[in-house]
Order: structure tokens, then C-alpha cells, then sequence
């Protein structure tokens, strides 16, 4: 289950805060993967192939996040 709440990341020991002033402005999501890298999640794109959706990942800070990686994964708030 990801726990959010306007863009911060809830665990049971801990709460971190996401900057989003740090995301590219195209970003969407944030997130953690399994070896510990975190990237902003551009898209949705058109692919190359036109018969699916992308999305571009760039590197990103990992704000302190040290919580399953699979419970990481966080949209930006509407603003």
C-alpha cells in the first residue's frame, strides 16, 4: 500500500517530505526502485512504436527515503 498525503510519503517510523521545487516540470511521480536509485517520472509519452505509453525517468534525490522501495512511489500534488 503507498501511503500519501499531499506529497509526503507516510511509513510507520518516519514521514519525509518530497521537494517538488527540485522536479523537472514535466515530472509527475517520484519514486525509489530496488536498488535504491530514485527518479522523477516524466510522461505519459506516445513511444516510439505508437501502440503504447512511456514514461522518461531522470535521476532524483532521495529526500532521506529509507522505506520499501515498492511503497515509494509518489504523484506530485495538484498545485
Amino acid at each position: 500500500m503507498i501511503g500519501v498525503l499531499s506529497g509526503t510519503l507516510l511509513d510507520a517510523n518516519w514521514v519525509t517530505m518530497i521537494d517538488w521545487k527540485e522536479a523537472p516540470k514535466e515530472a509527475c511521480w517520484w519514486a525509489m526502485n530496488a536498488n535504491g536509485q530514485a527518479h522523477w517520472f516524466l510522461g505519459p509519452e506516445d513511444s516510439h512504436s505508437k501502440d503504447s505509453w512511456c514514461l522518461r525517468q531522470v535521476p532524483a534525490p532521495s529526500f532521506g527515503f529509507s522505506g520499501d522501495w515498492k511503497d515509494s512511489l509518489t504523484e506530485r500534488p495538484a498545485n
